[in-house]
């Protein structure tokens, strides 16, 4: 009887641990539906019959439209809402309980995308988007603007007082027809935000990816995977993406910026110096906050173990800095 007893405590043993390595695969705890008996929900007289479901790991419902607003109430991937009214940065929705106030755009999804992508594993995704073709069509139609982009690179490795209309050249250079899925570019570049903010970057790499996938014109996606990408120290992805996002957003600070970290990473010979410290004034010059910009590049010098990265930035911070009227023809 004790052999029993101890063959039945064998195998409980055996399954606590199966289930526990299990789950420590598993890094993301998301909900996988919205339809569950929390979202539709009978309020007084009327059915509550969600049309989006939240795409964010974590979303805010803030009283007014803007982000300083008091926060109503914060809900998760998965919850169900109905859109009332829409702006540029803003939707008005009400949630299951009746509360309604304002989420970011970008936060949420159809119903029906929610239920395909809860579906798909990122390298699913991608696999399916690759079998679709998308990407060539998208580089094949990318190629029509490798002409002002050569001139663009040209002007910026001479300092060019013409760069602004060098830009401006890339920027109705483009042209694309390509099928998107903007809703699976939310879900994956959401996703992928929270896994490389959970310390999960291989994971959030590949998620980062399947964003760009989906919508591989949007410049912000292809800056977001080179950041991860630099982040984890893969420079491929790096130097791939920055000879591409140049040219889907000519007049922002993070195309330069990348294109920079590819240049200055890149060490076959015959690499020009001047490309890469051109790129990152530019970006400086092209910056919001260009305070921010020099202190993120500054972190950059102090952390990178490579030494043409970490001189070239350095040379471009002191460039800028004494000679302020450098692309000046931006601020025209």
């Amino acid at each position: 009887m004790s052999l029993w007893y101890f063959a039945l405590l064998v195998i409980i043993l055996f399954m606590m641990w199966f289930i526990f390595f299990q789950n420590r695969e598993m890094p993301v705890n998301i909900k996988t539906s919205p339809l569950s008996s929390t979202n539709i929900h009978k309020n007084s007289a009327n059915i509550f019959i969600p049309t989006h479901a939240v795409a964010a790991i974590k979303a805010n419902i803030r009283r007014e439209e803007n982000f300083q607003a008091p926060i109503l109430k914060k809900i998760e991937r998965g919850e169900g809402i109905s859109i009332i009214s829409s702006t540029d940065t803003f939707l008005k929705v009400k949630l299951s309980d009746g509360v309604e106030g304002f989420i970011a755009q970008g936060m949420v999804i159809p119903i029906a995308d929610f239920e395909r992508l809860s579906k798909l594993t990122a390298q699913e995704y991608i696999d399916q988007r690759m079998s679709e073709k998308q990407i060539e069509r998208f580089l094949t139609q990318l190629s029509v603007q490798h002409v002002p982009f050569s001139q663009a690179i040209y002007g910026i490795s001479n300092r060019s007082i013409h760069t602004k209309k060098y830009l401006e050249n890339i920027e109705s250079a483009k042209k694309f027809d390509i099928n998107f899925d903007i809703p699976a570019s939310t879900w994956f570049s959401a996703t992928a935000k929270f896994l490389m903010a959970s310390g999960f970057h291989d994971k959030g790499i590949l998620n980062a990816r399947a964003a760009v996938l989906a919508d591989p014109t949007n410049g912000g996606l292809h800056v977001a995977y080179a950041l991860a990408a630099f982040q984890e120290g893969n420079i491929k992805i790096v130097k791939t993406v920055g000879r591409v996002v140049p040219m889907l957003s000519p007049m922002t600070t993070n195309a330069w910026l990348i294109f920079g970290l590819a240049e200055a990473l890149d060490s076959k010979e015959g690499s020009i110096d001047a490309t890469a410290t051109g790129a990152f004034i530019l970006a400086i010059k092209l910056s919001h906050n260009s305070t921010n910009t020099k202190k993120y590049l500054i972190d950059i010098v102090k952390n990178t173990e490579n030494p043409r990265l970490r001189v070239l930035i350095s040379d471009a911070l002191a460039e800028e800095a004494s000679d302020p009227s450098l692309f000046d023809d931006l601020r025209r």
